[in-house]
């Protein structure tokens, strides 16, 4: 229980403090070769090293976002009739979590990854409550009552299944 507390404390913090979208979650655009458009507050010769965020906006009536702005890595916002220009220009790279650039591979893997994943999960979860069941049973003395530990050794079995698993699970997915 501890280490899957602590587990889990880790994780908040690295998703709260280290994992973080591109500004507005939309993706990054590296400009290069705008020689012919001006940019306010960008010397002519660093124009070719400038990061520009695309501005989105939503239409009600069809839910389809369209660029209406793009602000510049210095901060500045251009919303004029240079926006095609400069965003057809550019080279799209990731910049973040997105929705529009899958750039941790297939999904198909991410997918199955998941899915055995969570599944296991799962199994753990349900073992992990038997075997408090089974605790407070070998607390109350139910089994020596009984005069037989046919349950202690049934959870038993079920936690060493779910536990080869694991060991399978990990080989294919991490090691191989």
């Amino acid at each position: 229980m501890i280490g899957g507390i602590t587990f889990l404390s880790c994780q908040a913090y690295e998703w709260y403090h280290f994992i973080h979208g591109t500004e507005g979650g939309a993706r990054l655009v590296e400009v290069s070769a705008m020689q012919d458009i001006p940019l306010p507050g960008i010397d002519a010769t660093k124009q070719d090293k400038v990061k520009v965020f695309p501005v989105w906006s939503t239409k009600e009536e069809n839910s389809e976002s369209e660029i209406v702005g793009l602000r510049l890595s210095n901060g500045r916002l251009i919303t004029d009739e240079r926006v095609p220009a400069i965003w057809a220009s550019g080279t799209p790279t990731t910049g973040g979590a997105n929705l529009h650039v899958n750039e941790y591979g297939p999904p198909a893997f991410a997918d199955l990854f998941f899915f055995v994943t969570g599944f296991h999960g799962s199994h753990v979860f349900s073992g992990v409550v038997l075997l408090l069941i089974l605790l407070i049973n070998v607390n109350k003395g139910t089994y020596e009552r009984r005069g037989h530990y046919e349950m202690v050794e049934k959870i038993g079995l079920y936690w060493h299944f779910v536990d080869l698993v694991w060991v399978f699970v990990f080989t294919f997915f991490y090691l191989i």
